[in-house]
């Protein structure tokens, strides 16, 4: 980014970094009319790197460091986020001495989360009333009176949120009443605000045990990661033979750099390459310079490895670190995945670091056992592959090896209550048998209608052509009708007649 700026004394052209850290500091190279870059003239006076330097140097980019917990970290922004899990730090300045950080639960966010788990249950409960229900006012029934399956999806869910959870026997939190949450007459739950704050202040893990897929830890050294869905709810005990190692790389021992006798980091001891993870950093190049402190040479060092352009595509970062006399290179992840090589080296770099070419290490994975079963150890995580705790993931974060406690596995309300709804409105579960089966009578009905009107186009045609037929007779009835009453009628008349020639 580049500026101008009146300092008091006149407008001044300023270059500045657009990110911090040591990695983005920048080079300005001109390309001068006159030819000449050494003559301060033109172009030439906005010339800052390895050849020739006119401009002025205000700051040069560094990486923000800070010491946790006795560990010394360097981060290339103020702002942190991969330090304390959870927890965003935001350095403001420096200090001279310890700076304590409290990282609290937010109590107030678990509580509305908790209420709004209550507030979905009562509605459904609301909705499950009304198509079953009796409205004694109305004297409506709802449609689904007395369906056994609406009813046993009210008793299957009213049992998960009444009953204790057996594999929290012996805590003072096991069912929804401890926390303060009690079934109402109609069904509903009613939060005691008062006893929910009390339990979510002093037993905050088992709160959370009770409601989601949860692991109580008993003991130090390791946490619950994960589980899944075939882990069964049970108590595991916790083994380590092996901790997980970082790929690391110990230099020799070398002088010690001080003001007296500093280092001089120059054309023959200032590139080196490495092989990280199994990637390849490319050609790093050191600031050239004197360098007074052991420190400064770590922080140099750190920040040009790590300001690799591959590395950081990768997502790759390793720690540099000065103790005693002695450089040491360490990655951050863990385990057999994580390697660590010297590819090229300046013939002066084992002098000045103590690293030559071609040392190289790689980590180790954590063993142990999860429930008495051996799992699976990939860098700092412990997997059970078998048995009850098949899929439970635990990390092991501590030093030390050896029986480290017991694993409480829990599938809380909240998770049972998904896995039994999940189960009803599964493609093999009861409403979809239900609902085919409606949908069958349904069909049935629909092909019982187009079989009635099939008969009853059938009789419709049979009764007209009765009809039809009928008419015809009546009509044919009728001529042979009027026919015999003339021929009766003729008759009549030629006896009269007849008779008076007779009587003559």
């Amino acid at each position: 980014r580049a500026s101008v700026i009146n300092d008091g004394t006149g407008e001044r052209l300023v270059f500045s970094a657009m990110e911090t850290g040591a990695a983005n500091g920048f080079l300005v190279d001109v390309t001068d009319d006159d030819g000449s870059l050494g003559d301060d003239l033109g172009l030439s006076r906005l010339q800052f790197n390895e050849s020739g330097s006119s401009l002025q140097l205000n700051r040069a980019g560094g990486d923000a460091a800070l010491v946790v917990d006795g560990l010394a970290v360097t981060r290339p922004s103020n702002e942190i986020t991969d330090l304390l899990e959870g927890a965003t730090l935001n350095l403001r300045g420096t200090s001279a001495f310890p700076v304590e950080v409290k990282v609290e639960p937010d109590v107030s966010k678990a509580k509305g989360l908790i209420e709004g788990f209550v507030k979905a249950y009562n509605e459904l409960q609301k909705q499950l009333d009304a198509v079953s229900g009796y409205d004694a006012e109305t004297e409506q029934a709802g449609v689904l009176q007395g369906n056994s399956l609406v009813r046993g999806v009210e008793l299957s869910l009213r049992r998960l949120v009444t009953q204790p959870l057996s594999v929290l026997e012996g805590q003072s939190v096991r069912a929804l009443a401890d926390v303060g949450i009690i079934t109402t007459r109609e069904g509903t739950l009613e939060v005691d605000d008062t006893r929910l704050s009390d339990r979510l202040g002093d037993s905050l893990d088992q709160v959370a045990a009770l409601f989601a897929t949860d692991g109580l830890i008993e003991g130090t050294g390791f946490e619950f990661e994960s589980s899944r869905t075939e882990t069964a709810t049970g108590s595991y005990a916790v083994s380590v033979t092996q901790l997980a190692e970082q790929a690391a790389i110990a230099g020799a021992a070398v002088a010690v750099p001080s003001g007296a006798a500093p280092v001089t980091i120059d054309a023959g001891n200032d590139e080196l390459e490495l092989t990280i993870n199994g990637t390849e950093t490319g050609r790093i190049t050191l600031t050239q310079g004197s360098y007074t402190s052991g420190e400064a040479l770590a922080a140099e060092l750190q920040a040009r490895i790590n300001g690799a352009q591959a590395l950081r595509d990768a997502g790759i970062a390793i720690t540099v670190e000065f103790a005693g006399n002695q450089f040491t290179l360490r990655t951050a992840e863990y385990g057999s995945e994580a390697n660590l090589e010297v590819t090229y080296a300046d013939p002066g770099l084992p002098g000045a670091f103590g690293l030559s070419l071609g040392q190289a290490d790689g980590g180790v994975d954590v063993a142990g056992s999860i429930g008495g079963v051996p799992a699976e150890g990939f860098g700092r995580y412990l997997t059970a592959q078998t048995g009850n705790a098949s899929g439970l993931k635990l990390e092991i974060t501590g030093s030390e090896i050896g029986d480290l406690g017991v694993v409480r596995f829990s599938r809380g309300v909240s998770s049972l209550l998904e896995q039994a709804i999940d189960a009803f409105l599964d493609s093999d579960g009861p409403f979809s048998s239900a609902t085919q089966s409606l949908k069958n009578s349904i069909d049935d009905i629909g092909d019982d209608r187009l079989d009635l009107e099939d008969r009853m186009q059938r009789l419709e045609a049979r009764l007209v052509a009765q009809f039809s037929a009928m008419d015809a007779m009546v009509a044919q009835l009728n001529q042979t009708s009027s026919f015999l009453t003339s021929q009766l009628a003729g008759l009549e008349s030629l006896a009269r007649n007849g008779g008076r020639r007779n009587s003559n």
